[in-house]
């Protein structure tokens, strides 16, 4: 199938004008009613857990264990409402595509927020890996070492996402022509938007606050960035059309995580320019530009009549080609190599037998 131009993305499709504000406030009710379901179940499951302490359990449960129970019960209760919190501003954006312009196009918009997935794929990898660890640090009076667990969690992070969203949000349109047809072309800007919004993600502070126990203040957290990513969903949606309604997640994400920096900072008394690596994290994150704007320039230089494979396995070539030399040149070599385990003399040996090919 031949390759349709980089520049004939889908043309944004616009919201109607009458009774949007009436769609959007039964949108807000809907989620008003999913939260009040979800506070009254954790509220039943804490009383039937506190009458099961106090009768059932009086004759053989210690006053130590029930202390304990409850404050198991009370670190546990915020960040399981925290989830759901969470999960429903993640698909607030796509009802309100619903409301606003029906099922037909909410199955294009769906198409393009298949990077949430992917992020959370990558996101939970790293957390499984080093929340353990930082929560024998907190046990054990070692707040830096959180800290820099952290940090150093978000730069792997940073180091394979970012690539993979550079050469996403280059490659979106034959990809999306590839796997779905030029049907669902209007699923590329989408796609690109949700990308953005998973940028500001990489550099999470959640796990920090979850070891500092601070449930309650990440359920806040999200109450507060749940209305906030509505409303601008709603507007973006006004402005630019179906693809805007991502401005909501945007505005989520950012607003979620500025206000788990402030945070943070407030509770370990150091400003947030220490709390992680941004010297390697922007390096990184200019490296994968670099190599996202060659494959985009590789794309345009490509004829219209090559087919869309073949366009992804030339693009993505040259996105590898520029990627791991940008990140050399821009002085992340030794982050790369530890990652990636290679011996200390790599390039070396790679020179050294390089040398013995050409000879």
């Amino acid at each position: 199938m031949p390759r349709t131009a980089q520049t004939t993305d889908a043309t944004p499709v616009r919201a109607p004008k009458g009774g949007g504000w009436l769609k959007v406030l039964v949108v807000v009710l809907v989620v008003a009613g999913l939260l009040a379901g979800a506070a009254f179940w954790a509220l039943h499951k804490l009383g039937t857990f506190s009458i099961f302490q106090t009768t059932g359990c009086t004759a053989t449960a210690s006053a130590g264990s029930m202390t304990l129970d409850l404050e198991q019960a009370k670190y546990a209760i915020p960040v399981g409402a925290n989830a759901a919190v969470y999960l429903l501003r993640l698909q607030a954006d796509q009802w309100l595509v619903v409301v606003l312009f029906g099922s037909a196009l909410y199955g294009v918009y769906s198409i393009g927020a298949v990077a949430l997935a992917l992020a959370g794929i990558i996101r939970s990898t790293v957390t499984s890996v080093v929340f353990p660890e930082m929560s024998k640090a907190q046990a054990e009076g070692d707040l830096a070492k959180v800290l820099s667990l952290n940090s150093r969690s978000n730069v792997a992070v940073a180091l394979f996402a970012f690539p993979v969203i550079a050469y996403l949000f280059a490659a979106a349109s034959p990809i999306i022509r590839l796997i779905y047809t030029d049907v669902y072309a209007g699923a590329i800007p989408v796609l690109r938007l949700n990308l953005v919004a998973f940028i500001i993600a990489v550099v999470e502070m959640s796990t920090v606050m979850l070891v500092l126990r601070q449930g309650p203040y990440l359920l806040y957290t999200s109450v507060v960035a749940l209305p906030a990513g509505l409303i601008a969903s709603y507007a973006g949606s006004q402005v630019w059309g179906m693809p805007g309604a991502v401005a909501g997640l945007i505005v989520g994400n950012l607003v979620a995580i500025s206000v788990l920096y402030a945070r943070v900072s407030h509770l370990v008394a150091l400003p947030v320019r220490t709390l992680q690596d941004w010297r390697a994290i922007t390096r990184i994150g200019g490296a994968a530009t670099i190599a996202g704007l060659a494959a985009y320039v590789t794309l345009l230089l490509l004829p219209p009549a090559l087919s869309h494979f073949p366009s992804i396995l030339i693009s993505g070539a040259v996105f590898c080609g520029a990627y791991l030399p940008s990140l050399a040149g821009l002085g992340q070599w030794d982050l790369m190599a530890d990652v990636l385990a290679l011996p200390s003399d790599f390039l070396r040996q790679l020179r050294t037998r390089s040398g013995r090919i050409v000879k």
